[in-house]
């Protein structure tokens, strides 16, 4: 219960009269066996460690912070995802151009093509127009096989 305290305006909670612990339950009917996060928002400790892997600077540094959370943890779905994820981002453009159509592989700024999609990116963000383009080129779906 919040009572105002009459000299001054703080604001204090009364917690020996009105207290009354919080159900945790209240979801499942007080049976924990059925406890289900019908939102999603309990987090798993793998997910908060992929997160932790991301926030590393290099594609390189994350792909090896996951596959050694991969082998710590085994299988899991979105721990896999993100490795797949980066190394898709160390590809060099000419790895990624073999999923391409031809018309993109000709119109594709050939000083990028030993860069990584990673580097291709950093520069497209940096206003490198020529960048834009290639990275655009390699992710537009609509210029896959």
């Amino acid at each position: 219960m919040v009572n105002k305290v009459t000299n001054s305006t703080k604001w204090i909670l009364d917690f020996q009269s009105n207290f009354e612990p919080v159900n945790m339950y209240l979801l499942s009917s007080n049976n924990p066996v059925l406890i289900t996060d019908y939102f999603g928002l309990v987090d798993t400790s793998i997910n908060a460690s992929i997160r932790a892997c991301l926030l590393l600077t290099t594609a390189r540094q994350r792909l090896a912070c996951l596959e050694d959370l991969l082998e710590l943890c085994g299988q899991n779905n979105a721990l896999q995802d993100a490795i797949n994820k980066q190394r898709q981002s160390l590809k060099t453009a000419q790895e990624a151009l073999n999923s391409c159509l031809g018309k993109v592989k000709r119109e594709f700024p050939s000083q990028f093509l030993n860069n990584t999609i990673e580097e291709i990116e950093k520069m497209a963000k940096n206003g490198n127009k020529m960048a834009k383009k290639a990275y655009k080129l390699l992710n537009d779906c609509r210029f896959k096989k």
